[in-house]
């Protein structure tokens, strides 16, 4: 799972690497901005370590669904998209969606 701490690439070189990919033909690795957490470890995506990425909140519900505590079903968008969001000028990609 990619994220701009790990590819470090920032959200505006995503944005520009995205925006030139038909002209290149290596695709862009899209990284993962929904984080799911629905109920038990494997149906959740982040942990209390990824407070960076998930913020308090969404990072705390995800460890307590993975501990199996009753967590209503539900998801995280991650600090990611939001810097994608202003780097794309107020537009989210498309592939967001897809998550």
């Amino acid at each position: 799972m990619a994220t701009f701490a790990t590819s470090g690439m920032t959200p505006a070189g995503y944005q520009d690497a995205v925006e030139e990919q038909e002209y290149v033909s290596k695709k862009v690795e899209e990284p993962m901005l929904v984080y799911p957490f629905i109920g038990g470890a494997e149906g959740t995506a982040g942990d209390s370590t990824m407070k960076q990425l998930l913020g308090g909140k969404g990072a705390n519900l995800a460890q307590m669904a993975k501990l199996g505590l009753a967590v209503p079903p539900g998801f995280t968008i991650s600090t990611d998209a939001c810097q994608l969001y202003h780097a794309g000028k107020g537009r989210l990609p498309l592939y967001l969606w897809d998550q």
